[in-house]
């Protein structure tokens, strides 16, 4: 965070994890994690309005909001976020995680939800998670090809290993 807001870079990984030789594929896998929560949440928020209608007590029209604030926060973010990450203005890292924590923070006070006072505040809430998932989307992307290509360059200077 310091080099960040110091000289507008953000830092270098951690000695202990870069030495690992499986830390190209480490950041596949954990962006991937990212990519595949942020699309399983999606189809939950589109499966969920039968039940939601019965815990709120709601017509299905205010229902849909829930759906709808999250795909339309999603779609909207999106072209954003993606062009904050090819400017680099705050980190690839920091942008993604920042977006994955988030996210988990926004779908923990959707869980929260029933308690609320409020249903415009689960709407929110899932609009908020929305917007976070285009947050760690439009990194996970890039990340992954970016990440593929090194594993795989190495893996071609040192054809005799066996990945791990």
């Amino acid at each position: 965070m310091r080099d960040l807001i110091f000289r507008g870079s953000e830092p270098p990984p951690a000695e202990f994890v870069a030495r690992l030789r499986c830390y190209p594929w480490l950041i596949v896998g954990v962006t991937c994690i990212g990519a595949f929560i942020g699309q399983l949440d999606a189809s939950i928020v589109q499966l969920a309005p039968p039940t939601l209608r019965r815990i709120f007590d709601t017509s299905l029209v205010s229902v849909s909001w829930v759906s709808l604030g999250y795909l339309l926060a999603f779609a909207s973010f999106l072209p954003i976020f993606g062009h904050r990450q090819d400017i680099q203005i705050f980190g690839r890292k920091l942008l993604y995680l920042s977006g994955f924590l988030l996210f988990a923070g926004a779908t923990a006070l959707g869980g929260l939800a029933p308690g609320l006072p409020r249903w415009s505040h689960f709407v929110s809430c899932r609009a908020s998670a929305g917007r976070c998932s285009a947050r760690t989307a439009c990194r996970s992307s890039s990340t992954v090809r970016g990440s593929i290509e090194f594993a795989l360059a190495i893996k071609a200077e040192n054809p005799n290993t066996d990945g791990n």
